[in-house]
């Protein structure tokens, strides 16, 4: 099962919709938030959602495929607030890993933390 860090597409929000509500489904305060409603209802919901998330030029996205299957067995979100990432998301390889850590270093440094 080798796994590769890729970019997704737009044509990923179902499969990654249905890995968000996999996540959290069996949550104690999940379940609290969507009492009574099926899992397939929920999934339908985050799906409907993906549109606006996917263009939201603060956050960017990052999924995790199975090479062996070809299927995403996992996603992450990065939100950057009060900032516009859409210069981020046109530099590659390397060097956004350089951005990126040199930005998150910055903000350590301002934070305090």
């Amino acid at each position: 099962m080798p796994l590769v860090l890729q970019n997704p597409v737009f044509a990923d929000g179902p499969a990654m919709g249905h890995l968000y509500i996999s996540a959290f489904v069996n949550d104690e305060f999940h379940r609290a938030s969507f009492p009574g409603m099926s899992f397939e209802k929920q999934v339908a919901g985050a799906v409907s959602r993906w549109p606006n998330n996917y263009g939201d030029i603060s956050s960017t996205y990052k999924k995790v495929v199975d090479t062996d299957t070809g299927r995403i067995v996992s996603y992450s979100k990065w939100c950057f607030v009060n900032t516009d990432v859409s210069e981020l998301r046109k530099i590659t390889g390397w060097f956004r890993c350089l951005v990126l850590r040199g930005w998150l270093f910055l903000r350590r440094l301002m934070l305090g933390t």
